[in-house]
């Protein structure tokens, strides 16, 4: 978070992506949906619409599944699905 916030785009990215590879190996979805939302909105920042969509979008599946109403709301309205 703290590379996003300085604007340095491209090492939060690289933050995130493992996060989201750790997360997965350990089958955390709860915390695969917030590293997924963190990519969207990192994709978002950069003008890469499409690939903050579909970030969020996983997220939000997720957050279904996971009975996370709030953040699955939240995902959907990020992006206003």
């Amino acid at each position: 978070m703290l590379a996003f916030d300085q604007g340095e785009y491209a090492a939060a990215q690289a933050y995130y992506e493992e996060s989201l590879a750790i997360r997965q190996e350990i089958g955390d979805r709860q915390s695969i949906a917030g590293s997924l939302h963190n990519l969207g909105t990192v994709a978002q920042s950069q003008g890469e619409y499409a690939a903050a969509r579909t970030c969020y979008e996983e997220a939000r599946i997720i957050n279904r599944e996971t009975g996370n109403r709030a953040w699955e709301a939240f995902n959907s309205t990020t992006w206003g699905m």
